[in-house]
């Protein structure tokens, strides 16, 4: 099934060469940039060199990016040579590609990760919840499922991040769906997002991020009075979390009435806080806690029929997740408060 978004010729026109020409600026600028950060971090006495880290980081993604564009232009070129399909020569890419970041990211910032993630996932297709802090937090579904379990993915993303060359030809080939937020109507969204899980097979796995946004601590509180505006029967349920954004109904929605019959599962994750501003995350680098992911698999069997009977399961399973997120945080605080 093709993106529910044509490809956009205008775009790319004006962000492939965008990006080779930071990249050209990148490599002309390394070195001196590379000296004034570790004078930075000398200057400073910051221990991990996180401004040279910072630095690196800039300079490896956009190798990676320039150096994937070139990829993907070869897979077109060959794709008549070639005797698998090209939706799966193109997840063959995506997985590339997200190796590719993921070990950027932990040889330069020091990410490193420990799983609790059952055995088998199966039977699929599944359904995936995910939460979100950052930006970077969107791979950790893709470099779980993908890339460790072998599931085929389709991804619900904001459009924005078809500025990203990569990220926009590739995804764009195999079923995904950019979603366009803060529109008023969202009946035709919800209508793609029907579509995106429609009919998928029994190794694919549908991911969104039902929270809507990134989550801020300010963002929950916001969430939680428009529940309780609306008198929404789940405002009380979210006035309990501290660390997820309420699922938003539209999305779940259209996910269950799309594929009725795929089994569920919720992705959490800490760690990736340090990554939602390159404040913090300048703060912290390089990274000493491990990123823990854990995923709760539940069969469809144990989801209400009703659309708000399966809210009301959704946010029962979030509030687990929520809990064993504070858990986690609670846990990382004892142990730096112990080894101060």
């Amino acid at each position: 099934m093709p993106s529910a978004y044509p490809a956009a010729l205008g775009r790319r026109l004006f962000t492939i060469p965008a990006v080779w020409l930071l990249f050209a600026i990148a490599v002309v600028l390394a070195l001196p940039a590379l000296v004034i950060a570790a004078a930075a971090d000398l200057a400073l006495r910051r221990r991990g060199s996180p401004t040279v880290r910072m630095v690196a980081f800039v300079l490896v993604a956009l190798w990676i990016e320039t150096t994937s564009e070139v990829r993907v232009l070869w897979s077109w070129i060959t794709q008549p040579f070639v005797r698998v399909t090209w939706t799966e020569r193109n997840h063959q890419l995506m997985r590339w590609w997200v190796k590719r970041l993921i070990g950027a990211a932990e040889r330069v910032v020091g990410v490193r990760w420990r799983f609790d993630v059952p055995a088998d996932l199966g039977p699929g297709p599944l359904l995936a919840f995910s939460q979100h802090v950052s930006i970077v937090d969107a791979v950790a579904p893709a470099y779980v499922l993908a890339n460790r379990h072998g599931w085929y993915l389709r991804y619900t993303l904001t459009r924005g991040l078809r500025f990203g060359p990569c990220l926009d030809i590739v995804g764009h080939r195999i079923p995904n769906h950019f979603v366009a937020r803060g529109s008023g109507d969202n009946t035709q969204e919800l209508a793609h997002l029907r579509t995106l899980v429609t009919d998928m097979e029994v190794d694919e796995c549908a991911t969104i991020f039902p929270g809507g946004g990134l989550f801020t601590p300010a963002g929950l509180v916001r969430a939680v009075e428009r529940l309780s505006e609306r008198g929404a029967p789940q405002a009380v349920a979210a006035a309990g979390y501290r660390h997820v954004l309420p699922p938003r109904p539209g999305g779940v929605t259209a996910f269950f009435d799309g594929a009725p019959d795929a089994n569920v599962i919720v992705v959490g994750h800490v760690g990736f806080e340090p990554l939602a501003s390159i404040r913090k995350l300048w703060s912290v680098l390089p990274l000493t806690e491990p990123v823990d992911v854990k995923i709760w698999r539940y069969d469809r069997a144990e989801v209400p029929v009703g659309e708000d009977e399966r809210m009301a399961w959704l946010y029962e399973k979030w509030r687990i997740m929520d809990d064993w997120i504070d858990d986690r945080l609670r846990a990382r605080g004892a142990d730096e408060a112990v080894a101060a």
